[in-house]
């Protein structure tokens, strides 16, 4: 333990003895800073040296500050002489008989006291042992400003108008101290009324031993009077030094004369002539008039010349005006459109008066000039069918420039050609042109259908009134069209069921008429080499103006892919034509789903059960037609049995439809028939609704099949009620019964009630075996009828239109006994057939009947009508007896007395 204890002391003894540096180097260094300065910060860099005497770990120390923080000594580096490392961190590894450069960064900051300020660095193992120490030495020189004199010059304010005038006045600044000095401000004491001082501008620092230039703004109201001012201005910096320096100031308000714009403009010029232009001279200030003035012309114009006239006798009032001329000559080798321009300087003749300076400007034209004329060669080409055309015309543009300024006027634009297959006139020409401006006319040329190919000459000439004439040739050519047409370009098939054979045919011809198209071909560059052929092609030539049928022949087999779009490109071509491409397109569809799927759709948006049943099944056909385009299996039952149930559907919905229009017209006959329809298309659905396997094909065909048969019991029950009322009726016929119970027997059998069906076809084949006793019987009734109004007429005395006429009284109790008889028998036999429900045959004998009664009548009528004329015969006969009985008693009685000889004796006289 002892000997432990030694040698551990020992060890510390040895790395301590051996740490002392070798060598010392002193580190001082310098700063300066500058007294107006508050932000200012100043470094050296200090470093020393020492020499490791073992290898251990060692650190420097960090920083020192003096001076209340305003030196201070921070750390900076360490680097080992050799090259053999160095770093940023205060502490490090020394290595045994190793130099070292330890650098710290001496810094003084605007407030440090002026002399030198030290402070010791040391090097000192972790374990606080002395390895190495230097005295780091800092010297800080404080400079300080002094400020000089500041001198201005003289300042003239001269009022040029009748507002206030500014003027900025400068400065010189002088530091002739050492350090840096900072103005802070300008004051002014003593300014005249009328003045204002402002806008100063300071240097922000000003250099030892320098001079720097401070403004200032000095503005003098109208008001002021002419004169010389003086006012006082003081300079302070930030130390508080200070200077105060005179200002002076003369105020002068002499006449100013000045153009009223700044910029004359003569305007244009046409060259090699002059232009003279008055223009305004005014006096600006306002404070005494004008009384000559003074004209400087700046510069010269190689190509015009400028002068002035009048100016010297310019008279106004303060702030009038008068004028004066100016003369521009625009010379002969102006160009076009160049601007001739002077500076013009206008002094009154005022001492002290501002000089004004004023541009005049004038631009150079040209009178009107012809230029190129431009007229494009022409092709007529023959690109309409010949047998449609009177001619054919084509159009361009002739057009001519006017180079000059002023306006050309146009006298004629004329145009001929030199044959007499083709015409061209000219219209449209205009009057004048502008200047600069371009003019056209239209040439237009016609050529009648018959004219032959070829080039000729045209020539367009334009004629001015004073800018010249131009002529131009050009060439007009006639060309024939060639054009093989087709009479469509996509051919479309469709959907086209498999198997099933289509054509297209289109027509292909030779359009317009003049020229023939030969080594005319037909090729299929793309699509499949199977299904589709060409059934007719057009010929190997075309005659001018030739028509031909192209026929196409489409039939799809069953290894088509369905539902898959088939394209085919042909193309057609001729010798010198341009070629046309035709597509065939087709789509493969096993059936065409359209047929029911979009009656069914049109009426799946209507409400109640119209609208489930067809929205339902429309449905489940579009999930199979679905499965089917992308490329699902289908089994074949159920594309079939979904088709079929779809047609079903159709027909289910049409007739149940119809029958319940039919029962709200109350037409419950036609109701029936729609009903039995309707019931048969139910039991199709239902039975090709079972065969679907698809779950997700069934589900929606099921609910159309179960809304289906919820209407059907509606239109069952509203049918069964109407026949039982019927049965019901006292009034109902024996046929009317026994067709309500067929009817509810149909009923029955549609609604799967068989025994009830067979029970009901009983009974209705019961009451029509009664209603054919009941006309069986009727009928026989009407034969007597019939006999006995045959019997009537048969012992007739005559028969006289048709009825039958009996003179004999000795039968009137045969007759009318008979009469009554025939219309009796017509009567029963009516009622029988009402009863039975014959209406037609009681319909038929009621007519009967009123013809035999009608007949009946008239012959007793007769019968009767005889014996009135026997009793007037009988009763005459008495008459006549009863008269010449009368006569003869009164002959008696005369003869008897001698009564008549007396009588007749003056007449005798």
């Amino acid at each position: 333990m002892r000997k432990s204890g030694l040698l551990a002391a020992l060890v510390a003894l040895v790395v301590v003895l051996g740490s002392v540096p070798s060598t010392a180097v002193a580190a001082s260094g310098s700063v300066e800073l500058d007294e107006a300065l508050d932000d200012q910060a100043e470094s050296d860099t200090l470093s020393f040296t020492f020499t490791a005497g073992s290898n251990a770990t060692v650190t420097a120390t960090e920083s020192m500050r003096l001076d209340g923080g305003n030196v201070y000594f921070t750390f900076d580096e360490w680097e080992r002489t050799d090259g053999g490392g160095s770093g940023g961190s205060q502490s490090w590894q020394v290595v045994d008989g190793g130099t070292y450069r330890v650098s710290y960064h001496a810094t003084a900051e605007s407030g440090a006291s002026e002399g030198t300020h030290s402070a010791t660095a040391r090097v000192e193992t972790q374990s606080g042992g002395y390895v190495a120490s230097e005295s780091l030495s800092l010297s800080v020189d404080v400079r300080s400003p002094r400020m000089g004199e500041v001198r201005t010059d003289q300042t003239t304010v001269t009022f040029t108008d009748d507002d206030a005038q500014s003027e900025r006045v400068s400065a010189e600044i002088s530091n002739e101290g050492r350090g840096v000095m900072k103005p802070t401000e300008v004051t002014f004491s003593g300014v005249p009324d009328g003045f204002d001082v402002g806008g100063v501008s300071l240097p922000n620092r000003v250099a030892g031993d320098s001079t720097d230039g401070m403004n200032f703004d000095v503005t003098v109201d109208s008001s002021v009077d002419e004169g010389t001012y003086e006012f006082s201005a003081t300079l302070t910096d930030n130390l508080g030094h200070s200077d105060q320096f005179p200002v002076s100031v003369t105020v002068r308000k002499p006449a100013v004369a000045e153009a009223a714009t700044n910029t004359v403009d003569v305007g244009d010029i046409l060259v090699g002539q002059s232009s003279t232009r008055t223009f305004t001279v005014r006096e600006a200030a306002g404070f005494s008039g004008l009384d000559g003035v003074s004209g400087e012309i700046v510069g010269v114009e190689a190509d015009g010349r400028l002068s002035l006239s009048g100016l010297a006798y310019v008279e106004t009032g303060p702030g009038g005006e008068d004028t004066a001329e100016m003369t521009v000559l625009a010379g002969d080798g102006a160009d076009q459109h160049e601007t001739l321009s002077w500076d013009v300087k206008l002094t009154a003749d005022d001492r002290g008066s501002p000089t004004k300076t004023f541009d005049v400007e004038a631009r150079v034209i040209y009178p009107a000039k012809l230029g190129e004329v431009t007229a494009p060669d022409t092709e007529i080409l023959f690109d309409r069918p010949k047998s449609e055309v009177a001619s054919h015309t084509e159009t361009s543009t002739v057009e001519f420039s006017n180079t000059g300024d002023l306006r050309m006027d146009v006298e004629s634009v004329t145009a001929t050609t030199d044959t007499e297959l083709v015409d061209v006139s000219v219209s449209d020409e205009p009057s004048s042109v502008a200047g600069l401006g371009t003019g056209s006319a239209t040439l237009e040329y016609s050529a009648a259908p018959d004219a032959p190919e070829g080039t000729y000459e045209v020539t367009v000439t334009v004629r001015t009134a004073s800018a010249g004439e131009k002529t131009v040739t050009r060439a007009v050519s006639v060309d024939h069209g060639v054009e093989l047409d087709v009479e469509r370009n996509d051919v479309e098939f469709g959907e086209t069921v498999v198997t099933k054979e289509r054509t297209e045919s289109l027509r292909v011809s030779e359009l317009l008429e003049y020229e023939r198209v030969d080594d005319v071909t037909l090729e299929k560059v793309s699509g499949p080499d199977r299904w589709l052929t060409v059934a007719e092609r057009p010929p190997n030539a075309f005659e001018p103006g030739e028509r031909a049928p192209l026929v196409f022949a489409l039939q799809f087999d069953t290894q088509a892919e369905l539902y898959r779009s088939y394209n085919w490109t042909f193309v057609l071509s001729g010798s010198g034509v341009e070629s046309e491409r035709i597509t065939v397109r087709a789509t493969t569809k096993p059936y065409s789903f359209d047929r029911i799927t979009e009656p069914l759709r049109e009426q799946s948006s209507e409400s109640g059960w119209r609208g489930t049943v067809a929205g339902e099944m429309s449905t489940s056909l579009d999930r199979i037609e679905s499965r089917l385009q992308s490329g699902e299996s289908v089994p074949s039952d159920d594309l079939s049995a979904g088709l079929a149930a779809g047609r079903g559907t159709q027909l289910f919905i049409e007739s149940a439809a119809a029958a319940g229009d039919a029962q709200s017209a109350g037409n419950y006959s036609a109701a029936q028939t729609a009903i039995v329809r309707a019931a048969a298309a139910h039991r199709s659905m239902r039975a090709y609704v079972d065969d679907l396997t698809a779950p997700e094909v069934s589900r929606p065909a099921e609910d159309a099949v179960t809304a289906g048969d919820e209407r059907l019991g509606e239109l069952v029950a509203e049918q069964e009620r109407h026949y039982r009322e019927t049965l019901a009726a006292e009034d109902a016929t024996t046929i009317e019964r026994a067709r309500a119970k067929r009817s509810l027997g149909t009923l029955a059998a549609a609604s799967g009630e068989s025994e009830r069906a067979e029970q009901l076809r009983t009974e209705a084949d019961a009451a029509f075996d009664t209603y054919l006793e009941q006309v069986r019987n009727a009928s026989a009734t009407r034969r007597d009828a019939r006999d006995v109004r045959a019997a009537v007429e048969a012992n007739a005395t005559f028969v006289l239109f048709d009825y039958g006429v009996v003179l004999n009284p000795a039968r009137f109790d045969a007759v009318t006994d008979r009469t009554d008889r025939a219309l009796s028998h017509y009567e029963r036999a009516r009622t029988e057939f009402t009863a039975a429900g014959a209406t037609e045959e009681a319909s038929r004998t009621r007519a009967e009947q009123a013809a035999a009664r009608q007949s009946l009548r008239v012959t007793e009528y007769t019968l009767y009508g005889s014996l009135a004329l026997y009793g007037l015969v009988a009763l005459g006969l008495l008459v006549t007896v009863a008269r010449r009985l009368y006569a003869y008693v009164q002959d008696a009685r005369t003869a008897s007395s001698g009564d008549f000889l007396v009588a007749s004796s003056p007449a005798d006289a």
